[in-house]
């Protein structure tokens, strides 16, 4: 899984949103959005087609957090609730398919309740 450092500067429950497009596009985990990539060095941009991916599942790992939970066909992204204690985290994510494979989690939005 990607790992991500951070710093939590107080105690308190945090939301977790584990997301595949961001929320611009709004589309389910597993669809092939039409996204918008760099098309030169020049600024310039075009749509491209993304790919469909057979994720069934979301992982989240943060300090002795360490939960999974089911992803369906329609679902936007994957939510979680962890307390935190002040201090050094490294944040772990990743979405998986029916074998256990993993695929990179694009978009964690985060914050504190």
């Amino acid at each position: 899984p990607a790992s991500i450092p951070v710093e939590v500067d107080r105690d308190g429950t945090y939301e977790f949103r584990l997301r595949r497009w961001p929320e611009a596009i709004n589309q389910p985990i597993s669809s092939a959005a039409n996204v918008r990539v760099p098309a030169n060095a020049y600024g310039g941009t075009k749509m491209v087609q993304g790919k469909a991916l057979s994720v069934v599942k979301a992982r989240l790992q943060v300090a002795d957090f360490d939960k999974t939970i089911d992803v369906t066909d329609n679902m936007l992204e994957a939510k979680f609730a962890v307390t935190l204690k002040k201090g050094k985290h490294e944040i772990h994510t990743e979405f998986l398919d029916k074998d256990g494979n993993g695929f990179g989690v694009h978009y964690l939005y985060v914050r504190r309740r």
